[in-house]
């Protein structure tokens, strides 16, 4: 189904860092706000040099009175929450499931570059995070892609100008594949979008951030709002819904999602799952159902997420094996029920996909 997933944030969100950096700060237990605050402050003093030397410095988290709380991290912190990155209530910050994915893999060495920056994101942060925005924030995502796609190398006012128009056609294209209640909320954006009175100061948090996420995810080319050649090739691997509209939708997440993040490693050979042997796909996937079962599990329940879980093996076995597994192919693997050495793992689908879950039980 192909659903609206957009979300809304301020202009100044602009470096993709920052969410990995909660991430690290966070951990597993989490921090009181203001302890958090102060860390990421202390980080982003620290690599001030690092930040003035990237292409477009601008989004840096700071505070200029130290009596008041900073903007900018607040700023963050709502967009790191509106990614489903964390939780958080008046005093107490938290990773959700799927930022401790990110947490957990960054603790293997994996067969990643390692950044010269301390603000650009490796392999396995690049492909998180594009799953991450693409899951939460796609129809927004996909229509800056667009525009950079048909009008490369603009100055920035032409997108500004040209987003309304760009996004209304999307919205309009939706409506015709989309049923209630989804369609009840493309609507409800279609008529706030068309009400817009001064379209390009709305468009400023919109377009811009995303800009610079593309140049975080190094999907554009120097010095200019240009598609390169991995750019493009991510636009072009969306399926098109309905004339020049590209989505995803959750047949597409389970059946060609790490096609698409295999593209941040491409310097070493990715073996695709198919080419695998029974006996080497045992070994890979229950490995990494092993670390899953170790680092995810909550209060050592026999049970694991199956959005979490699924997501973690797929980064995993790129990450670490250079071998390309799709969500579906993870639940044709696992079965009903399935028995590895001394486990019987069992998927249990559930309507919604949040309430799923894997059991482990001792065979």
């Amino acid at each position: 189904m192909y659903k609206l997933r957009t979300i809304s944030i301020k202009a100044q969100v602009r470096r993709l860092k920052y969410f990995s950096i909660f991430i690290d700060f966070l951990g597993t237990d989490g921090l009181q706000k203001q302890f958090l605050e102060n860390k990421v402050l202390d980080w982003s003093n620290t690599s001030r040099e690092d930040f003035q030397k990237l292409i477009s410095p601008t989004g840096e988290i700071s505070k200029k009175n130290s009596k008041i709380k900073s903007q900018s991290f607040q700023n963050y912190l709502e967009a790191t929450r509106k990614l489903n990155l964390i939780e958080e209530n008046s005093i107490y910050i938290q990773t959700t499931r799927t930022g401790q994915v990110l947490y957990t893999l960054k603790k293997f060495p994996g067969n990643s570059d390692t950044p010269i920056n301390a603000y650009q994101l490796n392999n396995l942060e690049k492909a998180f995070f594009l799953y991450n925005i693409l899951l939460n924030d796609a129809d927004i995502f996909i229509t800056v892609l667009r525009m950079l796609y048909e009008a490369p190398g603009k100055p920035l006012n032409n997108y500004l100008k040209s987003y309304q128009k760009y996004f209304i056609s999307r919205l309009k294209q939706k409506l015709k594949v989309l049923r209630p209640p989804d369609s009840d909320k493309v609507l409800d954006a279609l008529n706030r979008v068309m009400g817009w009175r001064s379209p390009e100061k709305y468009c400023e948090d919109i377009v811009s951030p995303r800009l610079h996420w593309m140049i975080d995810l190094c999907l554009l080319s120097e010095k200019k709002y240009e598609l390169n050649p991995q750019g493009k090739a991510i636009y072009e691997h969306f399926p098109i819904i309905e004339k020049d509209i590209r989505d995803i939708g959750a047949e597409w997440i389970e059946n060609s999602l790490a096609d698409l993040l295999s593209c941040f490693f491409i310097e070493h050979e990715i073996k695709m799952w198919s080419a695998l042997g029974s006996i080497q796909k045992d070994e890979v996937i229950t490995e990494s159902l092993f670390y899953a079962i170790k680092y995810l599990s909550v209060l050592n329940i026999p049970r694991l997420s199956v959005p979490q879980t699924f997501l973690f093996t797929t980064l995993f076995l790129l990450y670490q094996k250079n071998v390309k597994i799709e969500f579906s192919d993870i639940s044709n693997w696992i079965g009903f029920e399935k028995v590895i050495n001394d486990k019987k793992i069992g998927l249990r689908m559930a309507a919604r996909p949040e309430e799923s879950y894997i059991r482990i039980l001792n065979a």
